[in-house]
């Protein structure tokens, strides 16, 4: 009896666990306003990071530049290994890197190292702690946003994949844990079905990222497994 009131009693402490940022840390800041939080959004004016404005501001303040492909073809990722290090894990899909003024013209290989020194400077900016799930997530966005899925639609031309609504939704389910002012879960899924996610699922081929629930039925499915084994284990003792 004992092991299977145990598991129960486990599964009620670390869903109620809540870590938040590290105060200690200069740049932290808390709630929804005083950012910054994300790198999902090139063109942000919300304050949620301005990062990537504040680093290649857009032609027309307030307007943001068109969203393109940095190369005229689509790249594979196991051909730029080395170049994409830091998001190598996260880009596993044909990409392209996103255009963005100064770069166009230099070499491929030059062009993805400086995008990849871009991701890491905007998600090291953030306020979450380190190895949290929601950083990790923060982290993949920010590759998302530099290297989107690229689809190639004729000789030399490309299209890049905004990124998905459901990466959108993990990404402010996830953090909301770490004390962000998100909301309902409804209010999330309509500004994440909005400019400038793409209403889809992923991982999939008209938009960038993964899916919504990865970390949460990944972290249910071992606790399930456990509270099995530890009943199954009582009933033979």
């Amino acid at each position: 009896m004992y092991p299977a009131f145990l598991c129960i009693i486990i599964i009620i402490v670390i869903d109620g666990k809540k870590t938040g940022p590290d105060p200690n840390r200069e740049i932290y800041r808390s709630g929804q306003e005083n950012c910054p939080c994300f790198c999902s959004e090139r063109n942000d004016e919300s304050g949620f990071n301005t990062f990537w404005v504040d680093k290649y501001p857009t032609k027309e303040p307030g307007v943001p530049d068109a969203f393109e492909c940095g190369t005229s073809n689509c790249l594979n990722p196991s051909d730029y290994g080395a170049e994409l290090g830091w998001c190598k894990e996260h880009v596993d899909y044909p990409f392209c890197p996103r255009k963005l003024k100064g770069w166009n013209g230099t070499s491929t290989s030059d062009f993805i190292k400086q995008l990849v020194n871009d991701a890491f400077n905007c998600w090291d900016t953030t306020v979450w702690e380190e190895d949290t799930e929601c950083d990790k997530t923060i982290r993949r966005g920010a590759c998302y946003t530099a290297f989107p899925r690229c689809e190639q639609t004729g000789i030399n031309q490309t299209e890049p994949k905004k990124i998905c609504r459901s990466y959108c939704e993990n990404e402010r389910k996830i953090c909301r844990t770490l004390k962000s002012a998100w909301g309902p879960n409804e209010h999330i899924a309509i500004v994440c079905a909005e400019e400038p996610y793409v209403d889809a699922e992923g991982p999939s081929k008209i938009c960038t990222g993964t899916g919504s629930n990865l970390f949460v039925d990944s972290f249910y499915s071992r606790i399930i497994v456990l509270c099995a084994m530890t009943a199954l284990l009582t009933l033979i003792m």
